[in-house]
């Protein structure tokens, strides 16, 4: 990341939410939540607006031990910026708050939700998983099915890891 970043700061100022959000994913990927937040900060300075990749890539990294306070603080950008009815930031959100181990904002966030496809029901199946609350687990999964969604393998996998 230490070339990205000097082959970043050599472009000029004029730098597209893109480029800063490339930078972001980066710190996601190597788990360097704090140096992808100092880039976000950079961006927000710099007047470029977040989009709905800015968040999802932010929020990853964080965890119950690596700023859950941060993340309640990003999520009120995702709402300052009106990106929080976006399914993909909401998934992410929803994601945050599990690994922080914040089941009911994490159950509220997945309740309010528009649309809560596949995807969005293996978040919160898997994090509720991750928190060991497996008896609400397999509540969650047979909501799913009445409510007529088509589990994924990735939803059996979730679900059957937390029986063994």
């Amino acid at each position: 990341m230490d070339h990205a970043l000097k082959l970043f700061d050599q472009i000029p100022e004029l730098k597209s939410v893109f480029l800063w959000n490339t930078m972001i994913k980066g710190y996601s990927r190597i788990d360097s939540p704090k140096h992808g937040i100092s880039v976000y900060l950079n961006m927000l300075r710099q007047n470029v607006k977040p989009d709905n990749y800015t968040f999802p890539f932010l929020l990853k990294g964080f965890h119950r031990n690596v700023g859950f306070s941060c993340g309640k603080q990003l999520h009120c950008h995702v709402v300052n910026f009106g990106l929080c009815s976006i399914v993909f930031v909401q998934n992410a959100l929803i994601h945050m708050y599990s690994l922080c181990g914040q089941r009911e904002m994490a159950r509220r966030l997945f309740d309010i939700s528009r649309k809560t496809d596949a995807i969005t029901w293996n978040v919160i199946i898997t994090g509720y998983n991750r928190m060991k609350r497996y008896d609400e687990t397999c509540k969650l999964f047979d909501e799913m099915e009445k409510n007529g969604v088509v589990p994924s393998s990735v939803t059996l996998v979730s679900l059957l890891s937390g029986m063994f």
